[in-house]
């Protein structure tokens, strides 16, 4: 069983409510017990705990790279060891963690430290070479990873290939353009658990620049784009996407309730057009 430590990306919003979502059983947004029995706020808008974690250091990774969890928090710390410091003047002794360190067996040497907080990292590192261990953040094998939070440290030894650590350089899950306020739709769809793939037709009114869409294509079978405004060209290529650059007319809007019969109009042509009862291209034409 392990702990695993999740450090925030400085909204201080997003540690408590990734809380309040891992404590409501009726979402979906951690797949199962397993990956947690509860997660606690221990350094209140940096530092959220997922405690008594069951499943494989790799099956948790695999689900916590894809998952929206890993947008607001760029660090994770697998631990599985557990040792209490000795309290000193201005801080702590790392004496017992060392002693308990050196007995460890290394697999593959150099090693990555990462520490939270991060001014342990030099205390500790210098007492670990000293100790014959040898340090590299860069060309690295292995990790070790130290958190202490209230004098309490925890800490695992793990290979490379299980190290998280978001890179500000990943390339965006967005085309160039589009709002990243669709984590909020993506996250809704994680939290209920909802397959998007069983979506017939998906219709996102307002769709420029076209991120809810984006989403929406990875998933569903058509997406339809309702805006009069242009939209990423990378948008327009997908197979699935289809976008009507159409507004109700604008002298209409101001008629008490033409204006909803209107899009309701145009609705019911595209809807007729995306599931073959009418050519898609004649409903196009119609706006």
């Amino acid at each position: 069983m392990a702990s695993v430590y999740l450090q925030s990306a400085a909204s201080q919003a997003q540690c408590f409510r990734l809380t309040q979502l891992h404590k409501d059983k009726s979402l979906k947004y951690f797949p199962c017990e397993d990956f947690g029995t509860e997660a606690v706020e221990v350094v209140p808008g940096q530092l959220v705990k997922l405690i008594g974690v069951k499943t494989d250091h790799a099956s948790f990774l695999s689900w916590f790279r894809i998952s929206q969890v890993s947008r607001h928090f760029p660090r994770a710390f697998w631990c599985t060891g557990c040792v209490q410091l000795t309290s000193i003047k201005g801080g702590f002794a790392y004496d017992a963690l060392l002693a308990v360190l050196q007995q460890e067996t290394l697999q593959a040497q150099p090693v990555r430290l990462t520490c939270f907080p991060r001014k342990m990292e030099q205390a500790i590192g210098e007492k670990l070479v000293a100790g014959g261990w040898f340090l590299d953040p860069h060309s690295y094998q292995t990790v070790l990873a130290v958190v202490e939070v209230d004098g309490q440290v925890e800490w695992g030894l793990y290979p490379r290939h299980l190290h998280y650590l978001q890179q500000p350089d990943e390339p965006s899950r967005l085309p160039a353009g589009c709002s990243h306020a669709v984590g909020k739709l993506a996250e809704a769809v994680d939290a209920i658990g909802w397959d998007m793939s069983q979506v017939k037709l998906a219709v996102d009114l307002g769709a420029a620049p076209g991120s809810w869409t984006s989403f929406m294509a990875k998933s569903a079978k058509r997406v339809l784009a309702v805006d009069p405004a242009s939209m990423d060209d990378s948008l327009l290529a997908l197979h699935n996407v289809v976008h009507l650059q159409t507004r109700a007319p604008e002298d209409e809007t101001r008629r008490s309730g033409k204006n909803v019969w209107n899009a309701g109009w145009v609705m019911h042509l595209a809807l007729l057009g995306l599931f073959g009862f009418w050519p898609i291209q004649d409903v196009k034409e119609r706006f």
